[in-house]
């Protein structure tokens, strides 16, 4: 044998996973690569005096799991044009946010929400320079008085909105956060415009159902962005080919669930690449 394996396991249950589920016995790693998986007899040859050998003793050997998937209609809403990409490296401070928001409202009919996904304490000049100094309502209202405005943050756990989102939301320093939510307030008891955790809510539950014609826009967007990604594929190499399992290609997102929850959808979506942002409002 003129290469072995770097590391083999022998002695389990080896769930491959693949279209007959078939359940072998030992596998076989070369070079970060699945390189060989069976029996005993078929892995045992690739055994070399500088391969780690891990006798599973009975036990289940599971693939990784690469749950790389998207929703088409929310990814859409996520993503520009419909959003705005507040993320890194599209912004990198405060201003440059308070710009970008400048800018939809010069776009948008009177009333019209402005979102936008992806924005990151730790990449905001401001923030970095003054760990206390967070995103404020007041840094959005000088831009968008009149139009609401609501920005999820890059992990889906937080949003930020501005003074007129507030108070079409009705959250004022009287209102009481969602159980496992919280209102950020300031010294004077007033809401800052970040809403944290369960109380994103709030912004979900306020907001009227996308129209037919944002669906379809979304999921238009959608399609575009993923015609313009190579495809992904994975595939295992077998020297036993009765254990061999075929190649295969991870999906992305099914379905739209909320403008909110879209948020979620970006982080999730990472698999496909840099991300870009997105909308909110409910969907049934």
């Amino acid at each position: 044998m003129d290469t072995y394996a770097d590391l083999v396991f022998l002695g389990g249950r080896v769930v491959t996973v693949d279209a007959r589920f078939t359940v072998a016995s030992a596998l076989a790693v070369t070079g970060g690569t699945i390189s060989a998986v069976g029996g005993r007899a078929d892995i045992a040859p690739l055994v070399g005096p500088g391969t780690r050998v891990i006798d599973l003793r009975g036990a289940t050997l599971l693939p990784g799991i690469n749950d790389s998937h998207l929703h088409g209609c929310a990814f859409g809403m996520a993503s520009p044009p419909l959003s705005l990409d507040l993320g890194h490296p599209a912004v990198s401070s405060l201003a440059d946010v308070a710009e970008a928001v400048r800018q939809a409202v010069g776009r948008a009919p009177d009333g019209q929400w402005i979102t936008g996904h992806g924005w990151d304490t730790g990449y905001l000049d401001e923030c970095v320079t003054d760990s206390s100094r967070q995103p404020s309502r007041h840094d959005l209202d000088t831009v968008s008085r009149d139009h609401p405005v609501v920005l999820y943050s890059f992990s889906g756990h937080a949003t930020w909105v501005n003074s007129k989102a507030l108070e079409l939301l009705g959250v004022d320093r009287y209102t009481v956060a969602p159980p496992g939510g919280a209102i950020v307030t300031d010294d004077a008891g007033e809401p800052t415009g970040l809403l944290h955790e369960g109380a994103q809510a709030l912004v979900q539950n306020a907001l009227p159902p996308l129209s037919r014609q944002e669906r379809t826009d979304a999921i238009r967007s959608t399609l575009a962005t993923l015609a313009r990604r190579p495809p992904i594929r994975a595939a295992w190499r077998s020297t036993a080919s009765k254990y061999s399992p075929t190649a295969s290609s991870p999906t992305r997102r099914p379905g739209c669930t909320s403008r909110t929850s879209a948020a979620a959808a970006v982080a999730c979506a990472s698999a496909a690449g840099p991300t870009p942002s997105g909308s909110p409002r409910s969907t049934p």
